[in-house]
Formats: C-alpha cells, sequence, structure tokens
C-alpha cells in the first residue's frame, strides 16, 4: 500500500477501482482501520482495512453489496501507510441498478425521533436524509452487539447510501455512495428480536 488512495482490488474474479474514503481507531492489535469503496454500474464494494502505518501483513474485511457477502482476506507483504491522505472521487448520478437485495440474519427494530426501521424496510428522516431504507447485511460480534447494514436512498433522486446501525450505539455510519463522503449521525440504537428472519425483495431500482 502507497500514499495513493486509488488503487485495484481483486476479489471473486472481479477487478474493482477502489478509493480509500474514511480511517477509524483499528482493533484486533491494528492501529487503524481504513474504509475503501469500489463503485461499478450495478453493484458496489466496501472494505474495511486493518493496519498499522507499515509491516508486513494487514487483514480486509470486503462487503460485496449484490452478492450480500463479507469475506476476509489476510495481505502479506512490505506496506507504509504514513502520509496515506483520505479522499474520494464523487460519481454524480451514481445509483447500483438492478434489484435491490434481500436480508438474512436476527430480527430487529429502530424506533427514533429520525429513523424507524425493521427488517422489511423502514424510513429516515433527518436533516438532508430522507431516505427510503432496506436492510440487506447483519453482522454479529460474538455475544458484545451486532450491527446491521442497510441500502437507502432518496425516492425522489434515487441518491444512495450505504448505513450501519448498531445494537449498541445510537450513532449510525452515513455512507454517500455518489461523493464517498462518510459521517456518523444519530439515527437510533437497533432493539434485538430473538429469532433470525429472511427478508426477500423484488424492489428494482432503474
Amino acid at each position: 500500500m502507497t500514499q495513493n488512495t486509488k488503487c485495484v482490488f481483486k476479489a471473486d474474479g472481479q477487478a474493482w477501482q477502489v478509493e480509500i474514503i474514511f480511517g477509524w481507531q483499528g482493533y484486533s492489535g491494528f492501529k487503524k482501520v481504513y474504509w475503501f469503496l469500489g463503485r461499478k454500474a450495478d453493484n458496489y464494494v466496501l472494505g474495511f482495512l486493518l493496519s498499522n502505518l507499515g509491516g508486513k501483513n494487514f487483514l480486509i474485511w470486503q462487503y460485496n453489496y449484490k452478492q450480500g457477502q463479507l469475506k476476509l482476506g489476510h495481505f502479506q507483504g512490505d506496506y507504509n501507510a504514513i502520509g496515506l491522505k483520505l479522499d474520494s472521487t464523487p460519481v454524480a448520478g451514481y445509483v447500483p441498478l438492478g434489484n435491490v437485495p434481500g436480508y438474512t440474519g436476527l430480527d430487529f427494530s429502530i424506533a427514533s425521533p429520525h429513523a424507524r426501521i425493521t427488517p422489511q424496510q423502514g424510513r429516515i428522516d433527518y436533516k438532508d436524509l430522507n431516505l427510503a431504507v432496506y436492510p440487506v447485511y447483519n453482522v454479529p460480534f460474538g455475544g458484545e452487539f451486532h450491527e446491521f447494514w442497510a441500502f437507502g436512498f432518496d425516492e425522489k433522486t434515487q441518491h444512495p447510501y450505504h448505513l450501519i446501525f448498531y445494537s449498541n450505539s445510537d450513532s449510525a455510519w452515513v455512507i454517500d455512495l455518489q461523493s464517498g463522503v462518510v459521517r456518523s449521525e444519530p439515527l437510533g440504537q437497533a432493539r434485538l428480536g430473538t429469532q433470525q428472519v429472511q427478508i426477500t425483495r423484488t424492489l428494482s431500482l432503474k
């Protein structure tokens, strides 16, 4: 890894042009976690790269929106992250076309002044966010907490977002899929259910 925020990421036989868009405190013995985003006409990938400022190994969690999969990869080789600048290239009008994936995972609900969401669907109305929301992935962290990932879009403009909610915090991550900007907003804490659910959808973006 060099100081360039743009690189090619290969996974499952596909090459993605990705950009590092965000950095946050690390975990699992790593000092930093860098987020990267790759966009294609009908799909996107998000990556979470756990690294130090330099070394010989790092981990990558890679999420594929249309496949509904989160995979772990292990890089071995020299890298240097000192001076890495976080940036993204806006893609005006970008929308991942085609079917919005379903959801398989733990039942949950979010009910706050700004959001009302269940595994089936939901809505956010907060500041500039007026979104239809469709949960797409559940990430359990042992017995500690759960993350609930969702795809959201403005029904008037189809402006798309990737959203990450937590069962242990009312702060949610909001990733603008057109601009690549990442921000945290107090959208509400997820209340856990007791059953696993499976939701299929026929919604398609054109």
